[in-house]
């Protein structure tokens, strides 16, 4: 729908209407965001009602469930969600998180052996398991039952007892996470639990989930229970205080440190996040929460000393970045390749050289990396992910030919296009304080409706001050009204006057119960 049509049929402003036309939503979506339901729905499934009844009958026949779990955010808080549920129901279990490098993702032949010494008789996967073929069939050779719940892309089916995914959910559920899809089990099984809605709400937006339909509904009901009752292990791992949990806080405050664990495993036990949130005592909360705020930290320093090395050995006269080095981590290198890509412009791969090359892959404008590499997969020991991430692991010998063929292949391709420019031109006259609160209702903002950067115009800057010596500031005016802009990105000698437009994203600023515009700048023209 056409700006000019959104403003007229919801009456809204120009602001809130640029931003919805921009992100060419169907008109569906768009009531969703400005009518919103935040009462979850319920999702009616046999898949869902056949495993419940299956966890019935194990708290009936008395017997042992375990869970197998992901090293992730969202696996993490699955494994949380699902062990309360049994809990609950007083089901004795346990639960375990492989280590990414020495097991992998998934569930393994080995922890199914290790789970049947145990006494188990049912295990139930969360966020994994749809690609678990040697352990499922170990499950039978062992005699155990196994219920995957996943949300993974299923590439042939296997011989699972029972198997829960949102391929097979009704319209509305079928993008749901694997904490989402726990979620579901939680609300079949117990009363309604407001911090497993928190909870599959972190894991949403960690996974970048799309956020229409019940993940729309989960984030806002999930934010809205955190700003009634805060969570104590979120509210101690955030790094400063604030006035509102939304979904910003979540993706900058929360999911690093959660994921940081996973990341590092070869330092930390990533088992210790789910104790971290079964925890009630609010000593032994915090302080776990000062552990893994160490581990994050620790996780940046060693990103950045990473990104350092990598940018020493660029050629940039690759059209596909490609490096290696004994050096780079394992558990780093989607970030580490995340931020050359950005950097420069161009599909990047980031390899931890050390038995095998195990790398992780981001694209970079018009490149589907599904269809880049499917005629390359011989060449990879494995190859997994979607057409703008994945990773890859490819054997000693095979580094070369891997290298040579991408950069072929890359010679015959036409130019990439380059990504869209997300800025929304827009006049500062629109940008008054109404306005901007009408475009904050239309939050949360994610994946499928991206937080809108604006490229602001018409108004002439009054004064420029540089704060702490590193961040300019400049005070502006319009015809209508004064505003402020300030950068963090922007070093100081870009404080210059003869500025046209700021891109960068609106907020209001309260000082002194005065509220004000401001704009946070990204970049100048």
């Amino acid at each position: 729908m056409k700006t000019k049509e959104i403003q007229e049929k919801y009456g809204l402003t120009v602001l809130s209407a640029e931003v919805l036309s921009h992100a060419n939503l169907s008109e569906n979506q768009i009531e969703q965001i400005l009518f919103p339901k935040d009462q979850l729905q319920e999702c009616v499934c046999p898949a869902l009602e056949q495993l419940a009844a299956r966890i019935k009958m194990a708290r009936q026949r008395k017997e042992k469930v375990f869970i197998g779990g992901d090293y992730d955010a969202d696996g993490l808080c699955a494994t949380v969600i699902l062990k309360e549920v049994l809990d609950a129901l007083e089901i004795e279990n346990g639960y375990y998180i492989p280590n990414r490098f020495t097991q992998g993702y998934g569930l393994h032949p080995e922890t199914v052996r290790m789970v049947k010494e145990k006494g188990y008789s049912l295990i139930i996967t969360v966020d994994n398991g749809v690609a678990a073929q040697e352990a499922i069939e170990e499950c039978h050779r062992q005699g155990l039952e196994i219920y995957v719940t996943d949300h993974h892309m299923i590439q042939s089916s296997l011989n699972w007892d029972g198997l829960v995914h949102p391929s097979d959910f009704p319209e509305g559920f079928k993008t749901l996470c694997g904490a989402g899809v726990a979620l579901q089990i939680s609300r079949r099984l117990i009363k309604e639990n407001r911090k497993h809605v928190i909870l599959a709400m972190v894991a949403t937006l960690a996974d970048m989930m799309p956020l229409f339909d019940e993940n729309r509904r989960i984030v806002r009901l999930g934010l809205k229970y955190l700003n009634e009752t805060p969570l104590l292990q979120l509210a101690s791992l955030v790094d400063r205080p604030f006035q509102t949990w939304d979904e910003r806080v979540i993706a900058f405050q929360i999911v690093p440190k959660i994921n940081a664990i996973g990341r590092l495993a070869d330092q930390v036990n990533p088992n210790n996040v789910v104790r971290f949130f079964l925890m009630e005592s609010p000593q032994s909360i915090r302080q776990l929460a000062e552990q893994i705020k160490q581990v994050n930290a620790r996780r940046r320093q060693m990103s950045e000393k990473m990104v350092q090395q990598a940018e020493v050995q660029l050629n940039l006269e690759q059209d596909f970045l490609i490096l290696a080095d004994e050096r780079f981590h394992e558990g780093l290198v989607g970030l580490a390749a995340n931020r050359l890509m950005m950097a420069h412009h161009r599909p990047t791969a980031v390899f931890a050289k050390k038995e095998t090359y195990k790398g992780s892959v981001r694209s970079w404008g018009s490149l589907n990396l599904i269809d880049f590499f499917e005629d390359l997969k011989p060449l990879c020991l494995h190859f997994g992910g979607h057409a703008s991430a994945c990773g890859i692991e490819i054997a000693p010998e095979n580094f070369d030919p891997f290298q040579k063929a991408v950069a072929a292949k890359m010679k015959l391709l036409p130019p990439l296009l380059e990504q869209q420019d997300r800025a929304i031109s827009i006049s500062s006259q629109d940008c008054t304080l109404s306005a901007v609160r009408q475009l904050m209702a239309l939050a949360p903002f994610g994946q499928g409706f991206e937080q809108p950067i604006f490229r602001i115009q018409d108004f002439v800057i009054l004064q420029t001050q540089i704060l702490k010596e590193r961040y300019p500031k400049w005070k502006c005016r319009n015809d209508q009204f004064e505003f402020e802009a300030i950068s963090f990105a922007l070093p100081k000698t870009e404080a210059v006057q003869s500025i046209n437009k700021f891109i960068g994203q609106l907020q209001i600023n309260e000082f002194r119960g005065k509220q004000t515009l401001s704009i946070l700048v990204e970049n100048i023209e």
